[in-house]
Protein backbone atom coordinates (compact mmCIF):
# COMPACT_ATOMS: atom_id res chain seq x y z
CA UNK A 1 0.00 0.00 0.00
CA UNK A 2 1.07 3.42 -0.97
CA UNK A 3 0.16 7.03 0.91
CA UNK A 4 -0.44 9.86 -1.51
CA UNK A 5 3.57 10.37 -1.24
CA UNK A 6 4.48 7.30 -2.11
CA UNK A 7 5.70 5.87 1.01
CA UNK A 8 5.19 1.94 1.31
CA UNK A 9 3.34 0.56 3.91
CA UNK A 10 2.38 -2.54 5.53
CA UNK A 11 0.00 -4.92 3.72
CA UNK A 12 -3.41 -5.59 5.17
CA UNK A 13 -4.79 -8.96 4.65
CA UNK A 14 -8.28 -9.20 5.50
CA UNK A 15 -11.45 -11.08 4.95
CA UNK A 16 -14.92 -9.84 4.25
CA UNK A 17 -18.20 -12.06 4.84
CA UNK A 18 -21.43 -10.68 2.53
CA UNK A 19 -25.24 -11.84 3.29
CA UNK A 20 -25.77 -13.51 -0.10
CA UNK A 21 -29.18 -12.32 0.36
CA UNK A 22 -31.02 -15.15 2.04
CA UNK A 23 -34.47 -14.48 3.22
CA UNK A 24 -37.57 -15.87 4.53
CA UNK A 25 -40.52 -15.96 2.09
CA UNK A 26 -42.96 -17.98 3.84
CA UNK A 27 -45.77 -17.23 6.28
CA UNK A 28 -45.83 -16.78 10.18
CA UNK A 29 -49.39 -17.97 10.93
CA UNK A 30 -51.44 -20.22 9.51
CA UNK A 31 -54.73 -22.20 9.94
CA UNK A 32 -55.46 -25.55 9.27
CA UNK A 33 -58.04 -27.71 10.05
CA UNK A 34 -58.04 -31.55 11.20
CA UNK A 35 -58.70 -34.37 8.80
CA UNK A 36 -57.73 -32.01 6.04
CA UNK A 37 -54.75 -32.31 4.14
CA UNK A 38 -52.75 -29.04 4.65
CA UNK A 39 -49.77 -26.94 3.23
CA UNK A 40 -47.92 -24.22 4.95
CA UNK A 41 -44.75 -22.24 3.13
CA UNK A 42 -41.82 -21.55 5.40
CA UNK A 43 -39.25 -21.27 2.86
CA UNK A 44 -36.38 -18.73 2.54
CA UNK A 45 -35.33 -17.75 -1.07
CA UNK A 46 -31.70 -17.13 -2.24
CA UNK A 47 -31.45 -16.30 -6.17
CA UNK A 48 -31.24 -20.12 -7.05
CA UNK A 49 -29.40 -21.35 -4.49
CA UNK A 50 -29.73 -24.54 -2.77
CA UNK A 51 -31.71 -23.95 1.06
CA UNK A 52 -31.85 -26.36 3.46
CA UNK A 53 -34.61 -26.49 6.54
CA UNK A 54 -34.78 -27.78 9.82
CA UNK A 55 -37.16 -27.18 12.95
CA UNK A 56 -34.73 -25.83 15.85
CA UNK A 57 -37.23 -25.02 18.12
CA UNK A 58 -41.12 -25.96 19.19
CA UNK A 59 -42.86 -28.39 17.55
CA UNK A 60 -44.72 -29.40 14.49
CA UNK A 61 -48.73 -30.26 14.61
CA UNK A 62 -49.53 -34.04 14.75
CA UNK A 63 -49.63 -35.34 11.54
CA UNK A 64 -47.63 -32.96 9.85
CA UNK A 65 -43.87 -32.88 8.36
CA UNK A 66 -41.39 -30.19 6.84
CA UNK A 67 -40.49 -31.21 3.86
CA UNK A 68 -37.10 -30.65 1.61
CA UNK A 69 -38.53 -27.86 -0.02
CA UNK A 70 -39.48 -25.77 3.00
CA UNK A 71 -43.01 -26.60 3.33
CA UNK A 72 -45.12 -27.65 6.65
CA UNK A 73 -47.45 -30.30 4.97
CA UNK A 74 -49.99 -33.51 6.07
CA UNK A 75 -52.67 -34.41 7.60
CA UNK A 76 -53.46 -32.72 10.83
CA UNK A 77 -54.87 -35.01 13.69
CA UNK A 78 -55.03 -33.51 16.71
CA UNK A 79 -56.97 -29.80 17.35
CA UNK A 80 -54.37 -26.66 19.19
CA UNK A 81 -52.30 -23.90 18.61
CA UNK A 82 -48.68 -24.71 18.15
CA UNK A 83 -45.45 -22.61 17.61
CA UNK A 84 -42.30 -23.86 16.29
CA UNK A 85 -39.07 -22.04 14.67
CA UNK A 86 -37.88 -22.78 11.18
CA UNK A 87 -33.75 -21.95 10.47
CA UNK A 88 -32.32 -21.52 6.65
CA UNK A 89 -29.17 -22.48 5.27
CA UNK A 90 -27.36 -21.38 2.13
CA UNK A 91 -24.02 -21.84 1.65
CA UNK A 92 -21.74 -19.24 3.42
CA UNK A 93 -24.71 -17.08 3.74
CA UNK A 94 -26.10 -16.70 7.21
CA UNK A 95 -28.93 -18.45 8.34
CA UNK A 96 -32.31 -17.48 8.73
CA UNK A 97 -34.38 -17.67 11.34
CA UNK A 98 -38.05 -17.59 11.97
CA UNK A 99 -40.88 -18.55 14.18
CA UNK A 100 -44.16 -19.81 12.98
CA UNK A 101 -47.22 -20.18 14.57
CA UNK A 102 -49.93 -22.36 13.59
CA UNK A 103 -53.62 -23.04 14.67
CA UNK A 104 -55.73 -26.65 14.08
CA UNK A 105 -59.13 -25.90 14.35
CA UNK A 106 -62.05 -28.74 14.16
CA UNK A 107 -63.98 -28.92 10.23
CA UNK A 108 -66.85 -26.53 10.67
CA UNK A 109 -70.47 -28.15 9.99
CA UNK A 110 -72.40 -27.50 6.93
CA UNK A 111 -76.29 -27.80 7.22
CA UNK A 112 -77.73 -29.40 3.90
CA UNK A 113 -81.07 -31.15 3.53
CA UNK A 114 -81.69 -31.62 -0.27
CA UNK A 115 -85.35 -30.84 -2.02
CA UNK A 116 -87.02 -32.80 -3.24
CA UNK A 117 -87.20 -32.85 -7.09
CA UNK A 118 -89.50 -32.55 -9.87
CA UNK A 119 -90.05 -35.37 -12.13
CA UNK A 120 -88.18 -35.77 -15.84
CA UNK A 121 -89.11 -37.28 -18.55
CA UNK A 122 -86.88 -39.64 -20.99
CA UNK A 123 -85.75 -37.40 -23.97
CA UNK A 124 -87.06 -34.17 -22.65
CA UNK A 125 -84.61 -31.45 -21.91
CA UNK A 126 -84.34 -31.26 -17.91
CA UNK A 127 -82.94 -28.98 -14.85
CA UNK A 128 -83.35 -28.92 -11.38
CA UNK A 129 -81.26 -27.60 -8.19
CA UNK A 130 -80.17 -28.68 -5.24
CA UNK A 131 -78.73 -25.98 -3.69
CA UNK A 132 -79.57 -25.19 -0.29
CA UNK A 133 -76.43 -26.20 1.91
CA UNK A 134 -75.36 -23.03 4.39
CA UNK A 135 -72.54 -22.58 6.49
CA UNK A 136 -69.60 -21.70 4.50
CA UNK A 137 -68.78 -19.75 1.57
CA UNK A 138 -67.86 -21.25 -1.91
CA UNK A 139 -69.89 -24.82 -1.31
CA UNK A 140 -69.46 -27.30 -4.09
CA UNK A 141 -71.32 -29.86 -4.83
CA UNK A 142 -71.16 -33.59 -6.49
CA UNK A 143 -73.36 -36.51 -6.96
CA UNK A 144 -73.81 -40.02 -7.88
CA UNK A 145 -76.55 -42.11 -8.97
CA UNK A 146 -77.93 -39.97 -11.95
CA UNK A 147 -79.06 -41.73 -14.78
CA UNK A 148 -77.69 -41.59 -18.01
CA UNK A 149 -77.79 -37.99 -19.66
CA UNK A 150 -77.75 -36.10 -16.59
CA UNK A 151 -74.55 -33.99 -14.62
CA UNK A 152 -74.16 -31.86 -11.79
CA UNK A 153 -72.46 -28.41 -12.07
CA UNK A 154 -70.59 -27.31 -8.68
CA UNK A 155 -73.36 -25.08 -7.60
CA UNK A 156 -75.97 -28.01 -7.14
CA UNK A 157 -77.99 -27.28 -10.46
CA UNK A 158 -78.52 -31.08 -12.15
CA UNK A 159 -79.09 -30.59 -16.04
CA UNK A 160 -79.10 -32.33 -19.17
CA UNK A 161 -81.44 -35.31 -21.28
CA UNK A 162 -82.33 -38.06 -19.43
CA UNK A 163 -81.63 -41.33 -21.53
CA UNK A 164 -83.22 -43.80 -19.46
CA UNK A 165 -86.81 -43.79 -17.36
CA UNK A 166 -87.18 -45.24 -14.22
CA UNK A 167 -86.40 -44.15 -10.45
CA UNK A 168 -83.63 -43.44 -8.85
CA UNK A 169 -81.71 -42.68 -5.58
CA UNK A 170 -79.22 -39.19 -6.42
CA UNK A 171 -76.53 -39.42 -3.34
CA UNK A 172 -75.83 -35.49 -3.54
CA UNK A 173 -72.76 -34.60 -1.28
CA UNK A 174 -71.27 -31.00 -0.22
CA UNK A 175 -68.14 -29.58 0.79
CA UNK A 176 -66.46 -26.26 1.60
CA UNK A 177 -62.87 -25.50 2.75
CA UNK A 178 -62.44 -26.36 6.49
CA UNK A 179 -65.78 -28.20 6.92
CA UNK A 180 -66.16 -31.84 7.07
CA UNK A 181 -68.36 -33.16 3.88
CA UNK A 182 -72.01 -33.88 4.27
CA UNK A 183 -74.05 -36.10 2.12
CA UNK A 184 -78.10 -36.48 1.61
CA UNK A 185 -80.10 -39.05 -0.66
CA UNK A 186 -82.67 -37.82 -2.71
CA UNK A 187 -85.15 -39.31 -5.02
CA UNK A 188 -85.31 -38.83 -8.77
CA UNK A 189 -88.70 -39.98 -10.95
CA UNK A 190 -87.72 -39.82 -14.98
CA UNK A 191 -91.10 -41.04 -16.84
CA UNK A 192 -90.80 -43.18 -19.75
CA UNK A 193 -90.93 -40.98 -23.19
CA UNK A 194 -94.88 -40.88 -24.08
CA UNK A 195 -95.28 -42.21 -28.00
CA UNK A 196 -97.25 -40.68 -30.20
CA UNK A 197 -100.28 -42.26 -31.41
CA UNK A 198 -99.83 -42.10 -35.57
CA UNK A 199 -103.49 -40.81 -36.64
CA UNK A 200 -104.86 -39.98 -33.75
CA UNK A 201 -106.39 -36.80 -34.82
CA UNK A 202 -106.63 -37.35 -38.69
CA UNK A 203 -109.97 -38.42 -39.72
CA UNK A 204 -110.50 -42.33 -40.70
CA UNK A 205 -110.26 -42.44 -44.62
CA UNK A 206 -113.47 -42.86 -46.05
CA UNK A 207 -114.74 -42.19 -42.28
CA UNK A 208 -116.83 -39.19 -43.47
CA UNK A 209 -117.20 -39.88 -47.46
CA UNK A 210 -119.82 -41.13 -49.56
CA UNK A 211 -119.81 -45.24 -50.65
CA UNK A 212 -119.27 -45.30 -53.93
CA UNK A 213 -122.87 -46.09 -55.41
CA UNK A 214 -124.50 -45.46 -51.99
CA UNK A 215 -127.14 -42.51 -52.59
CA UNK A 216 -127.03 -42.24 -55.90
CA UNK A 217 -129.63 -44.06 -58.61
CA UNK A 218 -128.35 -47.27 -60.19
CA UNK A 219 -128.03 -47.47 -63.78
CA UNK A 220 -131.46 -48.25 -64.79
CA UNK A 221 -133.22 -47.42 -62.25
CA UNK A 222 -136.68 -45.06 -62.19
CA UNK A 223 -136.57 -43.27 -65.76
CA UNK A 224 -133.91 -45.28 -67.30
CA UNK A 225 -134.99 -47.65 -70.59
CA UNK A 226 -135.44 -51.10 -69.39
CA UNK A 227 -137.78 -50.31 -66.22
CA UNK A 228 -135.97 -51.73 -62.85
CA UNK A 229 -133.82 -54.40 -64.56
CA UNK A 230 -135.80 -57.25 -62.94
CA UNK A 231 -137.12 -55.37 -59.65
CA UNK A 232 -134.01 -54.22 -58.87
CA UNK A 233 -132.17 -57.73 -58.63
CA UNK A 234 -129.23 -56.42 -60.91
CA UNK A 235 -128.47 -53.95 -58.33
CA UNK A 236 -128.70 -56.22 -55.55
CA UNK A 237 -126.65 -59.62 -57.15
CA UNK A 238 -123.30 -57.43 -58.00
CA UNK A 239 -121.41 -54.53 -57.70
CA UNK A 240 -122.48 -51.32 -58.71
CA UNK A 241 -120.19 -50.65 -61.67
CA UNK A 242 -121.08 -53.86 -63.54
CA UNK A 243 -124.77 -53.95 -62.61
CA UNK A 244 -125.09 -50.92 -64.45
CA UNK A 245 -123.22 -52.60 -67.80
CA UNK A 246 -125.60 -55.59 -67.47
CA UNK A 247 -128.56 -53.68 -67.18
CA UNK A 248 -127.72 -51.74 -70.22
CA UNK A 249 -127.08 -55.06 -71.89
CA UNK A 250 -130.66 -55.87 -70.83
CA UNK A 251 -131.89 -53.37 -72.15
CA UNK A 252 -130.46 -53.87 -75.60
CA UNK A 253 -131.94 -56.92 -75.85
CA UNK A 254 -135.59 -56.05 -75.14
CA UNK A 255 -135.58 -52.99 -77.46
CA UNK A 256 -134.08 -55.72 -80.09
CA UNK A 257 -136.80 -58.06 -78.89
CA UNK A 258 -139.93 -55.33 -79.00
CA UNK A 259 -138.83 -54.45 -82.83
CA UNK A 260 -139.06 -58.46 -83.79
CA UNK A 261 -142.13 -58.95 -82.90
CA UNK A 262 -143.37 -55.37 -84.25
CA UNK A 263 -142.08 -56.94 -87.66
Amino acid sequence: LKDENGFIGQSVKFNLTVNGGLEYSGVQSAVVTTGSFAQIDVSSKLGGATVGYEITAGALPEGMALTADGKVAGTPSATGSYKFTVTATANDSQPVVQEVAVEVKAPGALTFAASALAQAEQGKEYSASVGTASGADNIIYSASGLPAGLTMSDDGTISGIPEESGTFTVKVAVWAEGCSTSTAEVTLIVAAAQEETPGGDEETPGGDEETPGGDEETPGGEGTEGGNCAGGGCGSAIGAGFAAVACSFVAILVVAAFRKIKK
